[in-house]
């Protein structure tokens, strides 16, 4: 959402997957099996665990782990896992390699890459689902130029190619931000909650399917006014309060039933205002202190995330936004090249760029323990497109309204800004799409047609969709936006 950069307006990965995508579908490290796939090269940085293409089937306990490096990240090696036909074997334990830029490795367990890579051992420049759990069934199909195989999921016969994969389909992520009903409240606000609101949420829901809607970006916790956490005479996070696991269930349940997907965004820089959270609960301090910071993500996160896990309708979490535009709580110099200074919003409380990378690095890593869904991180702008570069996440998110695109056209390819490791989605933008003529449609077919990986328009009180525009877009793309 904008902040008070709005005042001066005027002052893909390109994933070139085969149709027949090679990927796993997501699973426990117990599970046996697998089928065979390609040997193939990953994209955009180092090899990833190749099976060596024969031995079809040739899934074995005990079997040669490989190892392989993710771009910028460290080489691994599984702990069991086969290297010849990357199927799943009984048992196999997760591997230990880095994710691509740095981020940690997942469970793998078929073979598929130490770098956390479960698409078939496609490392797709930062390992598409990144360093989540999850079967890599195919061989070490390729991103960016490699071979793919097939696997248990079958053959994905929607015709595109770019886009962030879940389950085995990739798609153009598509939706809106709901972001909230009751700010801070829809997830632990009891009478304010989700469950005690359910039939007008269940009303806007309904519209946003009706019009080609498939992920909604759903904000829990941007500051904790709400009682969704508990805290203790300190300001250490205590666990979950009020109607918290109640109304996630009730959310998860509403989104089965209106065929939608959930982005679940934890916190926002919000969290960090003064204004707005006492000083002992100000994400300022929880961020710098470590016994809190461990706290925030065993005792609230873990818990959050398990709950969602557990829920018989715990698919309908596609991805965890970790927290809404970090950069307006940050100040200081970038620590990576190429980014400007942070200007943090004059009502945050700030902290530095390596204090902010550490609360997300730990929450991420919570988030793993507990969840196969996707992770990213809601970035302001591509002003900081470097900032969480290093993290552990699946995709990256950028915002855009009129003062971002005066500087950082909407127009340009992800190659074009380097951005091209990993996919892109446009978390944010106006539904009226931006000053110069430049409409919703003109947005979404540009965006579509240079390799980004999805959009989610914004709406509140100010910001009003045309839903028609939404659905003509979504009609025009039937199978591309829907998971």
């Amino acid at each position: 959402m904008r902040t008070k950069e709005l005042g001066r307006a005027f002052a893909l990965m390109s994933a070139a997957c085969s149709v027949a995508l090679a990927c796993g579908s997501p699973s426990d490290d117990d599970d046996a099996g697998g089928s065979s796939g390609m040997s193939g090269t990953a994209g955009k940085g180092g090899t990833s665990m190749t099976g060596s293409g024969g031995s079809v089937g040739g899934a074995s306990q005990g079997g040669t782990g490989g190892s392989g490096s993710g771009q910028g990240g460290g080489a691994g090696t599984s702990a069991a896992g086969n290297a010849q036909a990357g199927s799943a074997m009984s048992g196999g334990a997760s591997g230990s390699g880095s994710a691509s830029s740095g981020g940690q490795g997942g469970a793998s367990m078929g073979g598929a890459n130490t770098a956390g890579a479960n698409m078939g051992g496609a490392n797709m420049a930062g390992a598409t689902m990144g360093g989540s759990s999850g079967a890599g069934m195919g061989g070490a199909g390729a991103a960016n130029g490699g071979s793919s195989g097939t696997n248990a999921c079958g053959t994905d016969t929607c015709p595109f190619e770019t886009g962030v994969a879940s389950a085995c389909k990739l798609r153009f992520m598509y939706g809106v931000n709901y972001a909230w009903q009751n700010f801070a409240a829809d997830f632990g606000g009891g009478s304010s909650g989700i469950t005690a609101t359910k039939s007008t949420i269940q009303t806007q829901l309904q519209t946003m399917s009706q019009n080609g809607v498939n992920v909604v970006r759903w904000w829990v916790w941007p500051n904790f006014s709400g009682g969704g956490v508990t805290f203790d005479g300190s300001g250490t996070p205590t666990g979950l309060g009020g109607t918290t696991v109640t109304d996630l269930e009730t959310a998860l349940t509403l989104a089965d039933q209106y065929g939608i997907y959930l982005m679940l965004t934890l916190f926002s820089f919000d969290n960090f205002k003064s204004s707005i959270n006492p000083s002992s609960q100000n994400m300022a301090t929880l961020g710098v202190d470590a016994t809190k910071r461990a706290a925030l993500v065993d005792k609230v996160v873990r818990p959050f995330a398990r709950a969602a896990a557990q829920s018989a309708h715990a698919d309908r979490v596609i991805a965890w936004d970790v927290i809404n535009e970090p950069e307006w709580a940050v100040t200081g110099a970038s620590l990576y090249g190429g980014d400007e200074a942070f200007d943090p919003d004059d009502t945050c409380t700030p902290v530095t760029h390596a204090q902010m990378e550490t609360l997300l690095k730990d929450v991420i890593t919570g988030l793993r323990a507990e969840s196969e869904a996707l992770v990213t991180v809601g970035a302001a702008a591509m002003k900081w497109r470097h900032a969480w570069t290093k993290l552990d996440q699946d995709f990256y998110q950028f915002h855009i309204y009129d003062w971002i695109q005066s500087y950082w056209p909407y127009d340009k390819t992800p190659a074009e800004y380097g951005m091209d490791d990993k996919p892109i989605v446009m978390g944010e933008f106006p539904p009226d799409g931006l000053s110069g003529g430049i409409t919703y449609t003109k947005l979404l077919d540009s965006w579509y047609a240079n390799g980004y990986a999805g959009a989610l328009t914004w709406q509140d009180a100010t910001y009003k969709i045309t839903w028609s525009e939404v659905k003509a877009f979504a009609d025009a793309h039937p199978c591309e936006t829907k998971y």
